[in-house]
């Protein structure tokens, strides 16, 4: 309620912040430009005054939120979609990577049969799998949903994701054994 009234009235919050990765608290002073819903979660994406860029903040993860008496503009040039459109999700960046994805004959069907990302490009393989190209700009964030697939897709690039993926495979292998 408080981040739709500071977005509502155009004017910054000042909200107390735990991402999973850094476990601390951090406040922060945000101008809210967007929420956006995702499947998992509802997100912030807002100027952040403390790295002086644009950044997502998912609500879940917010402690404390205050609307401030500081007005801001919305930037003419800020686009929601098209800030997101290089995302497989919600995370994004100011490069953009290539990820091929090779699946077997047997989840080809369910490749095909769906749109994936604005940027896919599909190749049928000569053993009756596909071929999943994309251009994201933070493909960590394909993590769960490539490992969600199993033995049934290989990464083909790029190597360090390719390396990751088989290593987390790997290590949920050993504890079956």
């Amino acid at each position: 309620e408080t981040i739709t009234d500071a977005w509502g009235r155009s004017r910054k919050l000042r909200i107390g912040y735990r991402s999973p990765g850094r476990g601390a608290l951090r406040e922060r002073v945000v101008a809210p430009y967007a929420l956006e819903p995702t499947a998992n979660g509802i997100y912030l994406i807002g100027y952040d005054d403390s790295v002086k860029d644009i950044r997502t903040f998912k609500l879940d993860r917010l402690e404390t939120a205050l609307v401030l008496d500081e007005p801001y503009t919305l930037p003419p040039s800020f686009d929601a979609e098209a800030h997101l459109a290089t995302s497989w999700g919600i995370m994004t960046g100011t490069a953009v990577t290539a990820v091929a994805l090779q699946f077997t004959p047997a989840a080809a069907p369910l490749v095909r049969e769906r749109r994936w990302h604005p940027t896919q490009h599909l190749q049928s393989t000569v053993e009756g799998g596909v071929t999943l190209r994309v251009r994201v700009s933070e493909p960590l964030e394909m993590q769960p949903w490539i490992r969600s697939w199993g033995a049934q897709v290989r990464v083909l690039e790029p190597d360090w994701l390719r390396d990751r993926i088989a290593a987390e495979l790997k290590e949920a292998a050993a504890q079956y054994v």
